[in-house]
């Protein structure tokens, strides 16, 4: 004799089948959430490294000197008035006191206006401005594909540098001209969009050097 499903059985079957179906779109979607991450992280750590990278090179094309082969801080031509030189010396009106000194050039060495590849090398800082990396990694089952674009601008100085306590805010928009503070910027994006935007800054302060006689 052939069993056959009785109604309470098929009901239960279709029940059963229902809350099947119901599980599956959230396993879709924490997949994605998890490749979505998987992307996120790749970028930070990706971004970072380009901005650590960025760091270790000069400050501006005429930060160093080719005779002594040392950084001096710069002239610039829309920075806060407090941190120019001081007078016609060499060091600004706050200094490190008499041991340690960050010395401008002996002549007047601004900072170039515009920032950017100069020459084809890679020498300075600037020269990252514009440049696009694409990556391409298999990480497991998941294909990780990003570009990676840099950006380098100045942004505002201005503070109360006097004050006992300097309060002081980074700005994320372009100034109109040189100033003592380069912000870098590097956004990973993928094909879905944005991925992370990743911002470090560098300031305008030359090398510290040892002095054998009291500042000039």
């Amino acid at each position: 004799m052939k069993r056959s499903f009785t109604l309470i059985e098929l009901i239960f079957a279709i029940i059963v089948i229902s809350i099947a179906m119901m599980a599956i779109p959230p396993i879709f979607q924490m997949l994605a959430s998890q490749t979505q991450e998987s992307l996120k992280s790749e970028a930070i750590l990706q971004s970072y490294r380009t901005i650590l990278s960025v760091l270790t090179y000069a400050w501006d094309e005429n930060s160093t000197s080719p005779d002594t082969n040392t950084s001096y801080i710069l002239d610039v031509t829309n920075g806060d008035d407090e941190l120019n030189r001081k007078g016609g010396s060499r060091f600004r009106t706050a200094d490190f006191g008499q041991k340690v000194s960050r010395k401008f050039f002996e002549n007047l060495t601004y900072a170039s206006d515009i920032l950017g590849p100069e020459g084809g090398d890679e020498d300075d800082m600037d020269d990252f401005n514009g440049r696009v990396e694409h990556i391409t990694k298999e990480a497991g089952d998941i294909l990780l594909d990003m570009n990676l674009s840099t950006k380098l601008f100045y942004i505002s100085d201005k503070s109360y540098y006097s004050s006992s306590v300097i309060n002081f805010t980074i700005a994320t928009t372009p100034a109109l001209a040189s100033t003592n503070i380069k912000l870098i910027e590097v956004n990973a994006t993928s094909t879905n969009g944005d991925l992370v935007i990743l911002r470090a800054f560098s300031c305008n302060v030359g090398e510290a050097r040892l002095e054998s006689k009291e500042l000039e």
